[in-house]
């Protein structure tokens, strides 16, 4: 791996972990076009700078979740259903689901065409939009933590699937993103604990430039998240989901016709 490497899959991860258009997508097809082989170092290296985005997040959560007891035990809830489908399913996801490339693009396009109709179903006012967190009930916590374990599937997105069910529950888009900007950090974390005892005899093997390497991925993926969390909660106060919805069905035809010229 090269430092411009390192750099791309840090600037990737940070921009759209908390962006609804699946972060491990774009990370996975990052990687293919820029050549990267997928050594144990590089899957090492993915899961270390998947720490340095949940970084701008962990402070804030804290200070919520202490100021907001309700908050804590609202995301220790929603969060139950994605960490009991991740611990059983985790090799699954991390072989079979991950396999045909054309599977991925898909999930990824269908995934865009349901924000689409989501936004259709609150212009139509089918859906209001005006609830706070807090106001959830346990058993709507879970309903909303179970859209979050949707997104074991590759493409879907953590954050896109979360945004979508506090939405279906009554949130106003903004609500919606902070409660998966609550619950991205045990899922995360927990994610990133779980990868890293897989991977960790890679970090008895470390060279100077290896650790130089997730050192730049790490700062990177830091900044660029906290720049992309700042900027998302800014845009969906007007936007909503339908651009990240037409982004999707986009960047997948573009891809699509990319793999079928590789074929």
């Amino acid at each position: 791996m090269t430092f411009f490497q390192a750099i791309s899959l840090g600037l990737i991860e940070g921009v759209t972990e908390f962006l609804p258009i699946s972060s491990t997508f774009h990370l996975l097809f990052t990687s293919r076009i820029l050549g990267i082989t997928q050594t144990e170092f590089v899957k090492f290296f993915v899961v270390f700078i998947q720490a340095g985005a949940i970084l701008p997040l962990l402070i804030n959560s804290l200070l919520a979740w202490w100021r907001e007891k309700k908050l804590f035990w609202l995301t220790a809830v929603a969060f139950l259903p994605a960490a009991v489908v991740g611990f059983l399913l985790h090799r699954l996801i991390k072989t079979v689901l991950f396999e045909s490339t054309w599977f991925l693009v898909v999930v990824f396009m269908m995934v865009g065409l349901g924000f689409l109709g989501l936004e259709w179903l609150v212009g139509r006012q089918k859906l209001r939009l005006q609830r706070q967190i807090k106001t959830l009930s346990w058993g709507e916590a879970i309903k909303i933590g179970l859209f979050q374990a949707l997104a074991i599937i590759p493409g879907v997105s953590r954050s896109g699937s979360l945004i979508a069910g506090g939405m279906l529950g009554g949130l106003t888009r903004e609500q919606a993103i902070q409660f998966s900007f609550l619950l991205a950090v045990p899922t995360i974390l927990a994610a990133t604990v779980l990868d890293g005892w897989e991977t960790r005899a890679v970090l008895s093997q470390l060279s100077i430039s290896e650790w130089q390497l997730l050192a730049v991925g790490f700062g990177v993926a830091l900044i660029s998240a906290w720049l992309s969390i700042n900027w998302l909660l800014k845009f969906v106060r007007t936007q909503g989901l339908a651009s990240f919805g037409w982004y999707r069905l986009g960047l997948g035809v573009g891809l699509g016709v990319w793999l079928w010229l590789l074929a």
